[in-house]
């Protein structure tokens, strides 16, 4: 099987739980790949002034891990997708639980973020 290297769209879009929450918008050649905010997040948002930065960052993060591990599936070990670390947690004082999410980038050519991709394990 060959490296994996990124994932698509879709495999992050099949991850969430309203898949339609990243869509393509337009006709060709003018498609767009869209993520709607408030379909990621349940909430409802409709101002650049609303919060909810985090919680769409953590949701996206989360789903492009778990993206990531279906499509590792059956993957050999040194091709598999590594970019998206599993997700750690640590109990805080009031209940809260902290979840730190972190993303691995390579940059094959040195300075030119036009050109990432993700690590192998």
């Amino acid at each position: 099987m060959a490296i994996i290297s990124d994932l698509t769209w879709q495999q992050v879009a099949d991850a969430l739980e309203d898949p339609t929450a990243i869509e393509v918008t337009g006709t060709a050649p003018n498609e767009q790949v869209v993520i709607n905010v408030g379909k990621l997040t349940g909430d409802a948002i409709g101002a650049l002034s609303d919060q909810g930065v985090l919680e769409f960052f953590g949701k996206l993060f989360y789903a492009c891990y778990q993206a990531q591990v279906t499509a590792n599936t059956a993957v050999a070990t040194g091709e598999r997708l590594g970019a998206f670390l599993l997700p750690t947690t640590t109990t805080q004082a009031g209940g809260y639980v902290q979840i730190s999410m972190q993303a691995q980038l390579r940059v094959l050519v040195a300075a030119n973020l036009d050109n990432v991709t993700g690590p192998n394990s």
